[in-house]
């Protein structure tokens, strides 16, 4: 009896779990497709936290000289799962440029931890007619 009870003082003083901070990559793929005679682009988020894959902010810039322009967002599983889709008022028939897409970081906070999904640009999708 004595030991079950030296074991639950023990147990009373251990030291709660340590706070900590962890940083989840996070992978965008981008691609294109008409959309009602409109050029539409859409892709999917991909980590190893599902936190990390749905609503996030998935920003759509063409390269121009000087600052790019911004086209176009969607807020990720908007359309349900983690992809997300940005219809534009750009002709599909008249495409011509180079696209791409950004992904600010986010924070997730459960309890003490903080988990980080880390921000994340695309690859460049040339697209000409």
């Amino acid at each position: 009896m004595a030991l079950i009870a030296g074991a639950l003082v023990a147990g009373a003083f251990a030291a709660p779990a340590a706070a900590h901070t962890k940083h989840y990559p996070t992978l965008v793929d981008i691609d294109w497709g008409i959309v009602v005679d409109k050029a539409a682009f859409y892709g999917t988020l991909g980590s190893d936290l599902k936190s990390c894959e749905r609503d996030r902010k998935v920003k759509l810039f063409e390269e121009v000289p000087g600052r790019d322009e911004f086209i176009g967002s969607d807020l990720s599983g908007s359309l349900g799962g983690d992809g997300y889709e940005v219809v534009t008022d750009i002709p599909a028939d008249t495409l011509d440029g180079t696209f791409y897409t950004t992904v600010k970081r986010k924070l997730v906070t459960p309890q003490k931890h903080r988990h980080i999904c880390d921000p994340v640009k695309s690859a460049s999708l040339g697209i000409s007619h």
